[in-house]
């Protein structure tokens, strides 16, 4: 397993290489991994637009006030949306597309819907099993 010092030394390398003016996509960063991750980034690179793609951009509010106070040179630009809709992430890429030229990083960590699939269930009781 890669140590914790080796994981910040590659972090501070990549800021110090890529650390401005990049445009910056978040899917389910709102919470959980994605939000560490996002705040992680916040604290990494500067001058750089974040699109942060969620459901209540309200909610979002606690969470965007400690990343400016962590970075005040980032935009911050969030898209309410649903992201588990094929209409919202094209809305989402269409409001991103007419503001940017490019996309330099893509960042997905939105929870999935849960998928019950059917189970096969025996008709016939089951025997025990003796061997002799």
């Amino acid at each position: 397993m890669v140590s914790i010092s080796v994981v910040k030394q590659s972090n501070a390398t990549f800021a110090k290489q890529h650390a401005e003016s990049l445009v910056v996509v978040l899917a389910g960063a709102t919470s959980n991994l994605g939000a560490g991750t996002l705040e992680q980034l916040a604290t990494m690179l500067y001058a750089s637009t974040f699109y942060v793609l969620g459901r209540s951009a309200t909610r979002f509010t606690t969470q965007r006030e400690t990343l400016q106070k962590l970075n005040p040179s980032l935009k911050i630009v969030f898209i309410e949306t649903d992201v588990s809709l094929i209409a919202g992430i094209d809305a989402a890429c269409e409001q991103i597309a007419a503001a940017e030229k490019r996309v330099d990083y893509l960042f997905m960590s939105q929870g999935c819907i849960p998928l019950t699939v059917p189970q096969c269930m025996s008709t016939t009781p089951r025997r025990p099993l003796h061997l002799s």
